[in-house]
């Protein structure tokens, strides 16, 4: 296991192994202290005692049981990843959807769709567009102190806006920004910001964001960025803060995955990011992008990564380690079935009001992503 160090106002972070007697523990198969257990457990007499979603001699493996569909593709559109508030008795999901008649790249033609439901599996019926092309990588919260629904998103430079899927002139360009939108009404409409993140990393900024809002108020965020200006698509995962959701984001770790040659792999290291907080610590969960933790090297292009999840975990913010077993595979069941995937992306949990973890979400897709045939769909896991 890994560790990173850094100050409030430090980027500069320090690779360390830990001690070698606890090394040796769980090399044994014992816990010694709950950061054995990745805080997802109690270590209890030398046994990890995982929480709820969480299973495994560490806690180190998402405890996830049957899963649907929550957001059927239709005749020309597909979605990529979801996230889920709740008012009152209904649910609101907002989802990655793109065209996919084409091509197989995410990036292009996609939308925010608001569906509703009245359970977070879903299934979600359409609402409306709430955001127009070109957003993706959703992330929906709720900020009590501003009475404000959140939509944080990668906001593409240079959007062309399609007048349906096959419109052969609408094409993205990956480079994004951070996005912002806020609205009193999960219905919207939106109020579009784009905060800057104020650091010395290069490369695209606030791409696939995930906010979490702490307990006094401030707004903690996870992102990705490329660091590398080579045309190499080396991609880490930073973590920032600011006291308004407008920002500014003042970075407090440039590198927390250590990208791009961090766990398991090679170049292209970690994207996706999904943070939040639990009693014990913090967490973001992420994607393995063209690595394989726990396993070998892969072909991402062909959809060989079988170990996708990642998983780094922290006491405090400012230490942080990362584990080296995978989170979740490319296996899970859907609709009562179990499939191994190709590609397993845009990992999510919900919570409920208490703070319990219900539900998993993923994107998943089989298919070439270089090419069509291909069809992604999101998914809800139940946590077990």
């Amino acid at each position: 296991v890994s560790v990173l160090y850094w100050g409030w106002e430090g980027v500069v972070m320090k690779t360390v192994m830990l001690l070698a007697a606890a090394h040796a523990m769980a090399a044994a198969g014992l816990c010694v202290t709950d950061l054995d257990c990745q805080l997802n457990g109690a270590c209890r007499n030398g046994v990890c005692a995982c929480d709820k979603g969480w299973k495994g001699v560490y806690c180190e493996t998402v405890a996830e049981g049957g899963g649907w569909v929550v957001y059927p593709e239709g005749p020309e559109t597909a979605s990529w990843g979801a996230s889920v508030v709740k008012v009152g008795d209904v649910y609101h999901g907002y989802f990655n959807v793109v065209c996919q008649e084409e091509t197989c790249a995410h990036t292009e033609r996609a939308m925010i769709v608001h569906g509703t439901s009245n359970a977070a599996n879903g299934a979600f019926v359409y609402s409306d567009i709430a955001l127009l092309p070109e957003l993706e990588n959703i992330h929906a919260v709720y900020d009590k102190r501003t009475s404000s629904y959140l939509l944080y998103f990668f906001d593409h430079l240079n959007p062309m806006t399609p007048t349906n899927c096959t419109s052969s002139s609408f094409k993205g360009v990956n480079p994004g920004r951070l996005g912002v939108a806020s609205s009193p009404s999960p219905y919207g409409p939106w109020n579009i910001t784009h905060p800057t993140i104020n650091g010395p990393t290069v490369g695209g900024y606030g791409i696939n964001p995930s906010p979490w809002i702490l307990s006094n108020g401030s707004y903690l965020l996870a992102y990705r960025y490329n660091p590398d200006t080579t045309g190499d698509m080396t991609e880490a995962i930073g973590l920032a803060i600011a006291d308004d959701f407008t920002g500014p984001y003042n970075i407090i770790n440039s590198n927390l995955t250590g990208g791009p040659n961090g766990v398991g792999g090679r170049a292209g290291t970690a994207e996706d990011p999904f943070l939040y907080a639990t009693p014990r610590g913090y967490h973001i969960l992420y994607h393995q992008y063209n690595g394989s933790i726990g396993g070998p090297q892969c072909d991402y292009d062909n959809g060989l990564c079988d170990y996708p999840g990642g998983h780094a975990y922290s006491p405090d913010m400012r230490t942080w380690y990362r584990s080296p077993y995978p989170a979740y595979t490319t296996t899970t069941t859907v609709n009562g079935q179990s499939i191994n995937f190709d590609f397993r992306e845009r990992p999510g949990i919900f919570f409920d009001e208490t703070g319990e973890p219900l539900y998993f979400y993923t994107g998943v897709e089989t298919g070439k992503k270089s090419g069509p045939p291909c069809r992604s769909q999101s998914v809800a896991n139940v946590l077990i």
